[in-house]
């Protein structure tokens, strides 16, 4: 471990900020001293809670003041990660966080919840926010949006390519924020409710349980498929993305990011060095590849192998190795053969640069196992070019090691030695400690027989004044220039630095060393307040008065409301399971069927064929879009009288210009909070689902703040657990990279995954080629309809994904009775339970 003194560790501040800044993950105070010797841009970090890496070192809401001095000294900016959901008993806690960090003077939050933009621009309009990847960002039409909310930068998704960047880049001046180096989520930032479906956690909240890098069996059309040793088919590799330096600066995107919260200081020192090569190089505009002895050292800092992501387009068969789901360092070569204790290895194309010493591992494709392995002991290289190796105490078991098998380079001392090295040179060898704060100038005011008066400005406008009443009197020995440095120079632990100091009307005249010591203080507590840009117009109690706002919204909104229902809307996503309620009478239908169709065709099959038109028929839009994919949405949106499930910005906004007349605000929009709930209320929607994060106790103080009758509950469904641009139908049933040559296998196959306790999970593909894994144990919150209904709860949904006519029909009815009060929650829920062959839970409602 480094030992860290915030105030003694420095560096040379030159920075290099020619092309987009690089900006470097900080979980830790030893990571924060490595960012700052590699001489990131910025640094982004969160705090203990209302983090989105939750398992990270983090840091106290009192190390901020520190901390940001600590950066500010060396030219370096730091943002706060505050990219959670934010449920409704935590806002004022979360507003006072936000208070302290404002005046900590960080220099932006990145925020994923939307409550949390209205609530700093209320609270702290002068702090600059950043929209997180978790919003779910992925096209213009949405950034603009959010920008005019008050978001001034935009992370967006880690799917895009550089072609979708370039074409927002052309929609919109709102400047944009790229991963380019770490783990990828196979799922969309935001969108993933896995955690939450298997083990009441919520990746919204910081706590993934990174489901993602378990093994997966792929069950074809109901029969296990063989792919080799392809087991962990839900891991990406890890972004490299240092060659497509060039190609983003030329975009003219503002910030490079680095991923790894997570990771050491080891790591960001090698990361941050390896891009600002890579952003030197990009500004030669020259031929450059990233030398190999690099690529070895981010392998060894942390490497599940490396892939350019999605930002050279969608590639199915290449992000997911499929192999291993963990760190393997650098490939070393193969296995030729064993002898006693001796094994052959032939190398890799690239030198792996082996030496005694180093851990090894050889990969059986068993990572979830104790894998063989050692250290080095001894090396030869033989005349045939093999390479002769024997281990230090082997960990090998009875496991046999076959000709063939990989062998990776998994710690590298020199490796260590040499970012250590690397991180000490940085911190010591420095020459000076330019001080890089910003200058306060003090003017001091009096006359003989009065007050002594100190004004204090800053070059950023910002001033504070402090009087001593005096009197002030002559003296043979007024103080010297010197002494006036030397008494008011002393800031070295505020925000500051010393500027000019000026005297007025004071010549001759005693000024007593105690007393321009206070005056020093008291104006310096005071700028250390106000003087931050962040805290011009801070209004510290805005959340009182945004919840009054909301809370007289909803008693208008209820004053004009006439109350009616229960109404029960069901969302189906099989075409059989419509045509089936239409043959049947009409007093069990439900008030209103959402389409929620894979193919655009099949919705349009239905809204238009004659049969089906005295359907009350709604229609779900898709819950992801990229850059020139607006068909999508128009292509369901062609009648203005349907009513429109809204899943993203994008959609609400075409739907607004098709005077589109009901809108419900769907779960993807992550609703968590009155405030939050309260914006899209404020757009116009008719009703709004809540974030499937919430549980009953929050689901009810979001209601009882907005207005039950204003909520469409959704009592029954499947969750959605991965929504992700990776497609396991292409990349495991096809040699295809993409929707324009894998042959579309989606469309004559279905495809289960089954888990290690033997759990499937069926797979759906939408009219965009996203994948949506649901787990169809059904969340049932039958136990709550009582409760729902009592906060005014008007409008209740059931969600299926291929069950059977009669089995919906048999869910319709017992839901239907529930409703009615004919039937007790209990006995239904025994009943549904077992007609259902999958199964029912309470799920999140009730764990989170």
């Amino acid at each position: 471990m480094i030992a860290v003194d915030f105030e003694k560790e420095c560096r040379d501040s030159t920075q290099t900020n020619v092309g987009p800044e690089i900006l470097a993950p900080v979980g830790s105070r030893e990571s924060l001293v490595a960012a700052v010797a590699a001489k990131a841009d910025a640094v982004y970090f969160g705090l203990k809670e209302f983090s989105a890496r939750h398992r990270a070192a983090n840091f106290e809401l009192a190390e901020l003041p520190e901390m940001m001095r600590y950066l500010h000294r060396h030219g370096i900016k730091g943002f706060l990660a505050f990219n959670t959901l934010i449920f409704s008993s935590e806002l004022e806690s979360a507003a006072k966080c936000l208070w302290e960090a404002a005046k900590a003077g960080v220099d932006a939050i990145i925020v994923q919840d939307w409550g949390i933009v209205d609530l700093l621009r209320k609270m702290v309009p002068g702090i600059e926010i950043h929209g997180s990847t978790q919003m779910s960002q992925t096209e213009a039409r949405g950034i603009r949006l959010i920008a005019s909310w008050g978001v001034e930068r935009v992370v967006v998704g880690r799917e895009l390519s550089l072609l979708d960047i370039a074409k927002i880049r052309k929609e919109t001046s709102v400047p944009l924020e790229v991963f380019v180096h770490g783990a990828l989520c196979v799922a969309y930032s935001g969108q993933c409710l896995t955690s939450e479906a298997l083990g009441g956690r919520s990746a919204n909240r910081g706590q993934c349980a990174q489901a993602c890098r378990l093994p997966y069996e792929m069950l074809v059309d109901g029969v296990q498929k063989d792919l080799g040793d392809k087991t962990y088919l839900l891991s990406p590799q890890d972004l490299d993305a240092r060659h497509l330096v060039e190609g983003l600066t030329k975009l003219g995107v503002a910030s490079l990011k680095i991923e790894g919260r997570l990771k050491g200081p080891e790591y960001v020192t090698t990361t941050v060095n390896a891009y600002r090569n890579a952003r030197t190089h990009a500004n030669d505009e020259l031929p450059w590849a990233p030398p190999w002895e690099e690529t070895r050292d981010l392998a060894l800092a942390f490497s599940r192998g490396f892939v350019p992501g999605f930002l050279e387009g969608v590639n199915h068969q290449r992000l997911v190795r499929g192999r291993f789901p963990k760190a393997r360092g650098v490939l070393v070569g193969e296995l030729v053969e064993t002898h006693g204790s001796a094994y052959l290895v032939r190398l890799s194309k690239d030198d792996p640069d082996l030496a005694a010493g180093d851990g090894i591992v050889f990969d059986l494709a068993m990572p979830q196992t104790k894998e063989p392995g050692g250290r080095v002991g001894f090396l030869r290289r033989r005349l045939d070019g093999l390479i002769e190796m024997r281990l230090d105490r082997p960990n090998f078991g009875d496991r046999a090691i076959l000709p063939g098998t990989p062998i990776w380079k998994t710690d590298d001392p020199r490796f260590r030695q040499r970012a250590q090295t690397r991180l000490s040179n940085a911190i010591e060898n420095k020459t000076t400690d330019n001080d890089l704060r910003p200058e306060v100038d003090f003017i001091l005011t009096g006359s003989e027989g009065g007050p002594l008066e100190v004004l204090a400005t800053t070059r950023m406008g910002s001033s504070a004044k402090a009087v001593w009443e005096g009197p002030l009197l002559k003296t043979q020995k007024p103080p010297t220039a010197d002494a006036l440095v030397k008494t008011l120079g002393r800031v070295g632990d505020t925000p500051f630095s010393l500027g000019t100091i000026q005297s007025k009307a004071l010549d001759g005249l005693y000024l007593p060393a105690s007393q321009l010591n206070r005056l020093r203080r008291e104006v310096m507590d005071q700028l250390g307040v106000s003087s931050s840009p962040n805290m011009a117009g801070a209004e510290e109690d805005a959340l009182t008065k945004i919840k009054a706002d909301i809370l007289a919204r909803r008693d208008k909104a209820h004053s004009s409301h006439l109350p009616s229902g229960p109404h029960l809307a069901i969302l189906l996503r099989n075409p059989e399971q419509v045509r089936a309620i239409a043959l049947e009478p009409m007093e069990i239908w439900p008030d209103r069927i959402w389409l929620d169709m894979e193919h655009a065709k099949d919705i349009r099959a239905i809204l238009e064929d004659p049969a089906l038109a005295s359907l009350p028929l709604g229609v779900a839009g898709p819950r992801i879009i990229k850059p020139g994919e607006e068909g999508l949405i128009r292509s369901v949106l062609q009648d203005p009288k349907r009513p429109v499930l809204v899943r993203n910005l994008a959609t609400w906004e075409i739907a607004q210009e098709l005077g589109c007349k009901e809108l419900v605000a769907d779960f993807s929009l992550n609703l968590a909070n009155p405030i939050s709930a309260d914006r899209f209320l404020n757009m116009g929607m008719a009703r709004i689902v809540a974030a499937h994060d919430l549980h009953f106790a929050e689901w009810s103080a979001l209601a009882e703040a907005v207005g039950g009758f204003r909520m469409e509950a959704v009592v029954h469904f499947p969750m959605p657990m991965f929504h992700m641009e990776h497609c396991v139908y292409a990349a495991f049933l096809s040699k295809g990279t993409d929707h324009t040559n894998c042959g579309r296998p989606c469309e004559v196959h279905k495809v289960r995954l089954r888990d290690w306790a033997h759990s499937e999970f069926p797979v759906l593909v939408d009219a965009g080629c996203r994948n949506t894994v649901y787990n169809e144990v059904a969340q049932s919150a039958l136990e709550y309809i009582p409760g729902m209904k009592r906060l005014g709860v008007e409008w209740f949904r059931l969600e299926f994904l291929h069950e059977p006519p009669q089995m919906v029909f048999k869910t319709m009815a017992a839901y239907r009775e529930v409703l009615s009060g004919k039937k007790d929650p209990k006995s239904a829920w025994r009943e549904i339970k077992a007609n259902n062959q999958f199964g029912l839970t309470r799920g999140t409602l009730r764990l989170l």
